[in-house]
């Protein structure tokens, strides 16, 4: 959760280095690690949580010019679950710099990149399910970056189409 700390103008204004017009505003992702003393001076504590599912896929949409296909776009926004939009908008952006540079599908490189990171086995078995059913990815291609042997992709590829 980010937490935004606006500070308190009297005890600004009590020590001199501040007008009656100015406020100070200080922001810090960990509330709960500043010291009391600290935390006493701010008159009021503003909490923006996470982004959601729903807000993610519609930054990744935007940054994507919807040139990407939506289960990818959704995949991607479910593994980033507890990221921030700062999170998302980096590795997307990642993504898009390495398939230029290999002169690469984008989409391929966001698989292998989401293949690559830890997620629940949910998650995890839908990504497979994924790059398998609709990018032609082999069991073992899917195996090789995930890090995975290829008889648990194809058991978690069964798993999320029972669950499907």
């Amino acid at each position: 959760i980010r937490v935004l700390f606006v500070y308190n103008q009297r005890t600004a204004e009590q020590y001199g280095h501040h007008s009656a017009r100015e406020t100070d505003i200080a922001a810090h992702a960990e509330h709960n690690i500043l010291d009391s003393a600290i935390d006493r001076r701010f008159d009021r504590v503003i909490e923006f949580p996470m982004p959601g599912q729903a807000e993610r896929e519609s930054v990744l949409r935007k940054i994507s010019n919807d040139s990407v296909d939506t289960d990818l776009l959704e995949m991607t926004a479910a593994f980033w679950d507890g990221g921030s939009f700062s999170d998302v908008v980096r590795f997307w952006e990642t993504c898009r710099r390495r398939a230029i540079v290999r002169e690469l599908p984008l989409e391929d490189v966001v698989l292998y990149a989401l293949l690559e990171r830890p997620g629940s086995d949910d998650i995890r078995h839908d990504l497979w399910r994924l790059a398998n059913e609709e990018y032609g990815f082999s069991n073992r291609k899917i195996a090789a970056a995930a890090g995975l042997s290829h008889p648990t992709v194809s058991t978690g590829i069964r798993r999320a189409k029972g669950a499907a």
